[in-house]
């Protein structure tokens, strides 16, 4: 009981439920997590699904992840997806050893598949891969908040604010770098595998206005992908999920 009392004492101010016992869970595996890095969230489960759908058609495929907070998506891909191999950047030096534990932990002999790198700065966020060979897949679930949106105190405080907001502020700053200059990193069989909102179609804008090839995945076509069952169930969100190639 006493255990107890003093786990709901850290829990009324808001600190998020995952800070106290130390862990969220992420397509069945459990991930450490650390203050000021965002927490996995369910909805982007569908964002790995739809991304492993795509690396399967490939022979030792390589990825990279901008963005990868505690690795989840990047891990997940890897364990997901034996023969490739999965770069991922951030700008939190936290995030990335968060998320080299992570890998440790959960690939085990396999971890050497997956590497974290730090970008330079928020705004340059494919500055980690300029001399990268040409790749097969880059995926992300980028900051896609605009400032002055509603954002629960429990994310808000727990948060940093580069993990939550593009660098200029705005909601669609990442999918506009996609889209101009995701090409270059991309070879002819490539695809961007990007998380967005349902409110804010305009993000899948940016890559039918610069050429791309659209299409789009939600929850409701989880029977495509999720043959293991291992989506969570949750509310209804606008997470969609945005599979783009060049034209």
């Amino acid at each position: 009981m006493v255990e107890i009392l003093a786990l709901a004492r850290r829990r009324a101010p808001g600190v998020p439920l995952c800070r106290i016992v130390g862990f969220e869970e992420f397509l069945g595996s459990r991930y450490e997590v650390a203050s000021g890095v965002i927490v996995p969230h369910p909805a982007s489960e569908l964002l790995v699904l739809v991304a492993a759908d795509q690396i399967r058609k490939l022979r030792r495929p390589r990825v990279i992840e901008v963005g990868h907070g505690v690795g989840q998506a990047a891990i997940e891909l890897a364990r997901l997806c034996p023969s490739a191999s999965i770069t991922g950047s951030e700008v939190s030096s936290t995030a990335r050893d968060v998320a080299r534990r992570n890998a440790d932990r959960i690939l085990g002999d396999r971890c050497d598949r997956v590497e974290f790198v730090l970008a330079r700065e928020h705004s340059d966020v494919l500055s980690p891969f300029a001399a990268t060979p040409p790749v097969d897949i880059i995926v992300s679930n980028p900051p896609r908040l605009a400032v002055g949106d509603s954002v629960s105190d429990e994310i808000r405080l727990d948060t940093d604010d580069e993990a939550l907001y593009g660098p200029d502020g705005t909601p669609d700053h990442f999918y506009r770098v996609f889209a101009e200059q995701g090409r270059r990193l991309l070879n002819e069989r490539g695809a961007v595998v990007v998380e967005f909102s349902k409110s804010r179609e305009w993000q899948m804008a940016h890559f039918e206005k610069n050429g791309w090839k659209v299409e789009i995945w939600d929850r409701q076509m989880r029977s495509a992908l999720d043959t293991d069952g291992l989506l969570r169930p949750m509310t209804p969100t606008g997470h969609r999920v945005l599979v783009a190639r060049p034209q």
